[in-house]
């Protein structure tokens, strides 16, 4: 209906603000369900050592990263509003709460949105970035590494032999074998002849018929 409404007459203003807004339900849906789809491939792949050993590593450390991430969380909201008031009646990016966070996520996976808050205003920008990179990437991302490694040490350093086996591993193993044998049919199997030998009983030197 907007699509039709846009073709009969393009000088026209057509509003497409609520197709904007069902595309974004639509992805935070498809983002649920692939979600949902990763923990149930993970209960499939339960069995497996290295699934359970990852496990074990984040339900050591869960209530850690728990506080750690109210503690990042007001991090993050304290800057996205800081970058809302500096920035926020210049810069599109910065125009609401919303979108200060989706911008201010992206220096955390290695994406620079320094430039155009520099053009804007630069030493405020300045000041604001490098706070920002301080105290989130470098400060804050470095104690998730650390509780993430100080809760491996302690699920290798406390591992126990387990009894049951591994269910990937056995279909591997099995697997592997069934090739190797297939592999080994026509191949002709050498078998040494070894001669064994036997010690003469003591008493065989009294009866040695050589020295009668």
């Amino acid at each position: 209906m907007t699509i039709s409404k846009y073709r009969s007459d393009m000088k026209r203003f057509v509003n497409f603000s609520h197709i904007v807004l069902w595309d974004e339900i639509l992805g935070v849906v498809l983002a649920i369900i692939v979600f949902m789809s990763t923990i149930r491939i993970l209960e499939v792949f339960a069995t497996s050592k290295k699934v359970r050993n990852i496990v074990k590593v984040f339900e050591q450390c869960g209530k850690e990263l728990f506080w750690y991430g109210t503690t990042f969380v007001y991090i993050l909201l304290g800057f996205a509003f800081f970058g809302w008031f500096l920035f926020g009646p210049y810069l599109l990016s910065y125009m609401t709460i919303y979108k200060c966070l989706t911008t201010l996520c992206l220096p955390i996976i290695g994406k620079s949105t320094f430039t155009e808050i520099d053009e804007n205003n630069p030493i405020l920008a300045k000041i604001f970035f490098t706070f920002y990179i301080i105290a989130v990437v470098f400060f804050v991302l470095s104690i998730f590494l650390s509780i993430l490694c100080a809760s491996i040490d302690n699920v290798v350093g406390n591992k126990k032999e387990e009894t049951h086996t591994d269910i990937i591993e056995y279909i591997m193993t099995k697997f592997t074998k069934m090739f190797n044998k297939s592999g080994n049919k026509g191949k002709d199997v050498n078998v040494p002849l070894v001669r064994k030998e036997y010690n003469r009983p003591k008493l065989y030197k009294l009866y040695d018929m050589a020295n009668m």
